[in-house]
Parts: C-alpha cells; structure tokens; sequence
C-alpha cells in the first residue's frame, strides 16, 4: 500500500483476510465483487461478504506480503490478518506479555508490537 500506515487486528481464529469497507473507501483501493459468503463475527453475528480485493500487497515491517482480502464493516481496525495471511510463515511465536508477535522472513527476524492500547 505505498508507504500508507493501517492498523491490523492478527486474529488466528479468521481463516481468511478482512479489509474494513470505510479504509477501503479512505484510500481509493479498487474492489471487485465476488460469489459472496457469509462472515461470522465476534458476537456470532454474520454479516454477507460480496466485495474483495485480490492480490492486495502490505509491508509489515520488513516483511512483504500479498493477499486477498474481503471487503466487509471492522469498525475499529482497518484490516483483519487471518491464518490465511499466515501460510507462507513456517512458523510464529506470540509473547503476550509484550504483545508483539515475532517470526522470521527472508532472514530477518520481524516483530510487530502492540499499539498502547492493545492493537498491533
């Protein structure tokens, strides 16, 4: 995204990428519409997922990364980073006392820390 900031939530009960439809909106990002599924959140809710942007590319870090991500209502994080995100990473320890989040990539070891009030 060009040197653009976001705020992430790393949820490793999402098995898929989400992208919240008003940052979406905010940065000009080209959707595409697709088959649609329905999408469980926190409070068991679903809400229909009909929009996505494919191959979308991030910089965490040191560390790029391209996915897909499903365009949806978040709320407070900008984009949600599922399991799906994670396939490429061999593996990924998390200390939850410093709420970061740690793994290597290219020979580099990454760590993504916690925004102050808890959000990566």
């Amino acid at each position: 995204m060009d040197g653009q900031r976001f705020v992430a939530l790393i949820d490793t009960r999402a098995t898929h990428n989400f992208i919240d439809e008003n940052f979406v909106t905010r940065k000009g990002l080209h959707i595409e519409e697709h088959r649609g599924f329905k999408v469980m959140v926190a409070n068991s809710f679903k809400i229909d997922c009909t929009k996505k942007i494919s191959n979308l590319h991030l910089c965490l870090r040191d560390y790029d990364m391209v996915g897909d991500f499903f365009v949806v209502n978040i709320g407070d994080q900008d984009m949600v980073l599922g399991m799906n995100s994670m396939k490429s990473l061999e593996e990924f320890t998390f200390n939850l006392q410093k709420m970061e989040m740690m793994f290597e990539a290219n020979g580099k070891k990454i760590v993504l820390r916690s925004l102050s009030d808890g959000r990566l």
